[in-house]
């Protein structure tokens, strides 16, 4: 086993091979060429074009060769290395939930999906089905294709947070991959409002975990937010004045506080319209914000797909 010293030596050395080979110092060429295994048996030449690239991992690798090791990590007996595959099946098993359900995205919700009908019962499954996640009501909705002139299913951005989550979660134990289990925790800790649309509760599910002996994190995850109530009238103003208007409703509403919960669209160019809860005062924001000869108009959505 090589000593601190011996690996204090070898990284000094790679740092001087990196050093002398973009200098195009001709025996250091010749080593990186009899070693490297991107190198030996290709041209000095092709070397000597691309020094200038020459990294130090690569300096880092002709070393390790030098010493008949397969890799750097294998040289210094630096111990167990997380594998290069970040992520498990959970991942191409939500794609494929997503697919087959003919929508366009795969989200946070495909990743519930996933967990809870795996090829084998898992923890994971174990838990969901105690906590009484009604995952029936992800499958039973209606399809969200994707955009015209775009083929196949993207994963967007709360799918890969939950992704890197996970692999953190599982780094953070000590495991050398990722399994239902992390990926559930990704999911209470970034995207638990997925886990409340099933009707089930995180606190619950940690316990559950816990009592299973899944490793879990000390600090609990997030507390519940505020149950959002039913919302205005769509509120439609000249896209000119949203700025405005939404600087007073996010200072009268913080986020985070009781009543905050809304949304805007800017598809139009011409007009905007802002979705608020019917606890906010939309027209007294308005109002503020424009004065009382503020352009607005309300229209109370009969779905999420029109107007009255």
């Amino acid at each position: 086993m090589p000593t601190a010293d011996d690996i204090a030596r070898w990284r000094d050395e790679a740092k001087g091979l990196r050093l002398a080979v973009v200098a195009g110092e001709e025996a250091a060429l010749s080593r990186v060429l009899a070693t490297h295994p991107k190198y030996v048996g290709r041209s000095r030449q092709r070397l000597h074009t691309n020094r200038q690239r020459f990294s130090l991992q690569d300096a880092q690798w002709t070393i390790a060769r030098e010493h008949g090791s397969d890799t750097w990590a294998v040289l210094c007996d630096q111990g167990r290395r997380w594998p290069h595959r970040t992520i498990g099946p959970q991942q191409g098993r939500a794609v494929r939930f997503a697919s087959e359900r003919g929508d366009g995205h795969c989200g946070a919700e495909h990743l519930l999906m996933a967990l809870a009908a795996p090829k084998r019962p898992t923890i994971a499954s174990a838990v969901l089905e105690f906590v009484g996640a009604d995952i029936a009501t992800l499958r039973d909705r209606p399809a969200i294709p994707a955009p015209p002139g775009r083929n196949g299913v993207t994963t967007n951005p709360r799918c890969l947070s939950c992704v890197d989550s996970a692999v953190t979660f599982a780094i953070a134990e000590g495991a050398d991959r990722v399994t239902d289990e992390h990926v559930l925790l990704a999911l209470m800790y970034v995207e638990p409002d997925v886990l409340h649309s099933v009707n089930a509760d995180p606190d619950e599910i940690y316990d559950a975990l816990a009592e299973r002996g899944a490793p879990v994190p000390p600090t609990r995850p997030p507390s519940s937010p505020t149950p959002r109530g039913p919302y205005n009238p769509l509120l439609y103003l000249r896209r000119a004045d949203l700025g405005a208007v939404l600087k007073v409703l996010g200072r009268k509403h913080p986020p985070g506080t009781e009543h905050w919960g809304f949304n805007y669209s800017t598809d139009n160019s011409e007009e905007s319209y802002i979705i608020s809860e019917d606890e906010i005062d939309i027209v007294a924001v308005v109002r503020e914000a424009l004065g009382d000869n503020a352009e607005y108009r309300l229209e109370r959505p009969t779905s999420l797909g029109g107007t009255e």
